[in-house]
């Protein structure tokens, strides 16, 4: 039995910002390991080395692409979150809307994965720097 939660527009739109800054920021810092790796790429010739750039730098990829869709995803929440808020000015002040668990499960599943990639290209980085 699923348990439906509902919560303030404010809420839901505090966070759905928060979730926005968070991706904007995982799109700077991937900028950031990408241009490290060019870096590493023409410093490197070992086999193994590039190996394992090539696989970040695919990684790194999927989750620009993965940013891309859950910042497209965050928009169109907060839209329509504005769209209510223009339909209805007074009720937005004190109604509750139905909370945005996938999307917020998304997130916790997206921010896991870069994490995890991150956490490797780190220690990939300390074995091979």
């Amino acid at each position: 039995m699923s348990h439906q939660t509902t919560v303030h527009i404010a809420d839901l739109h505090f966070e759905l910002r928060v979730w926005n800054n968070e991706l904007k920021f995982v799109k700077d810092e991937l900028g950031i390991f990408e241009h490290r790796l060019e870096e590493l790429v023409s410093k490197y010739t070992d086999k193994e080395v590039l190996a394992e750039l090539e696989h970040f730098q695919n990684q790194f990829i999927r989750q620009n692409e993965s940013a891309d869709i859950m910042t497209k995803k965050v928009r169109e929440a907060d839209a329509d979150l504005a769209h209510f808020s223009q339909e209805h000015p007074v009720a937005s002040n004190r109604v509750r809307m139905e909370d945005q668990v996938a999307l917020r499960e998304d997130m916790e599943n997206y921010r896991k994965r870069y994490s995890g990639i991150k956490a490797d290209f780190m220690r990939f980085m300390s074995k091979w720097m």
